[in-house]
């Protein structure tokens, strides 16, 4: 009888330790930011736009979320890559994001690396230059993306550093037929759209922006003097970049028929 309790505290340490927590081999936790990944276990992070989720490589190595509204019973004809402000994210498109699905076209919509999904350690505050210019690797992927889902032509639509961006990847790469910039600068945290307006060439781009955005139309105006084929909206009010959706619905209808138009070409 002595024995029974020597017995009784042995089970309770075996009974403690299974029920501890503590993580075996191959039990680890896999955390959130890495979702979606090849190779990953765990659930991509949740849709804002009612899409589906992904988290793609860039080709620098940074994981980047995207989200994907596919057009179901539509014939394919290319799609649309969303790009959002500074410290903003890609719910800032929603507006548009109804109308282009809307009018049957498929839609990537990203977070740059630093904000929303994409944040994984990484402050967009803290950026340099050349850490915003990496930006453009994370819209390749997301346009790498949508070519893997749909065939046709391929657009770029960027708001205010977004539009920057845009441009500075639709310049390295043939597959993108138009680019659509909302409130671009002339000089945004050092990345200058002017400088690859010459690598952009001859093909279309509507730009837009506001009268009482006053740098964002004189940008406008100066980058339209470099680019082959521009389309300039500047609307005597309206704010700054995807504000512009609030303020003015009609750049919507604006923006939905430019690119029927392109498509059709």
């Amino acid at each position: 009888m002595k024995r029974m309790p020597v017995l009784l505290f042995v089970f309770v340490l075996v009974a403690f330790g299974a029920c501890s927590g503590e993580e075996g081999p191959g039990e680890s936790n896999v955390a959130v930011g890495n979702a979606g990944t090849e190779g990953a276990d765990s659930s991509p992070p949740p849709a804002v736009l009612g899409g589906s989720v992904v988290q793609k490589v860039a080709s620098d190595g940074v994981t980047v979320t995207l989200e994907f509204l596919n057009v179901e019973g539509a014939a394919p004809r290319g799609g649309v890559v969303l790009v959002h402000m500074l410290g903003r994210s890609r719910a800032d498109w929603e507006p548009l994001v109804e109308t282009l699905v809307s009018k049957g076209l498929d839609v990537v919509a990203l977070d740059l690396r630093g904000h929303g999904q994409s944040a994984d350690g990484l402050d967009y505050g803290d950026f340099d230059t050349g850490e915003w210019l990496g930006c453009a690797n994370d819209i390749r992927a997301a346009l790498d993306y949508l070519a893997e889902q749909v065939s046709g032509k391929y657009f770029l639509i960027g708001a205010s550093i977004g539009a920057n961006l845009v441009l500075i990847e639709a310049a390295a790469d043939p597959r993108v037929a138009g680019v659509v910039l909302l409130s671009p600068g002339s000089d945004y945290h050092g990345v200058k759209p002017g400088e690859y307006a010459e690598g952009y060439g001859d093909r279309p781009a509507l730009l837009v922006a506001a009268g009482d955005d006053a740098y964002s139309e004189k940008s406008v105006g100066a980058l339209g003097e470099l680019l082959a084929d521009p389309e300039l909206k500047v609307y005597p009010s309206g704010g700054h970049g995807t504000y512009l959706f609030g303020s003015r619905p009609e750049v919507r209808a604006l923006i939905a028929d430019w690119l029927e138009k392109r498509f059709s070409e």
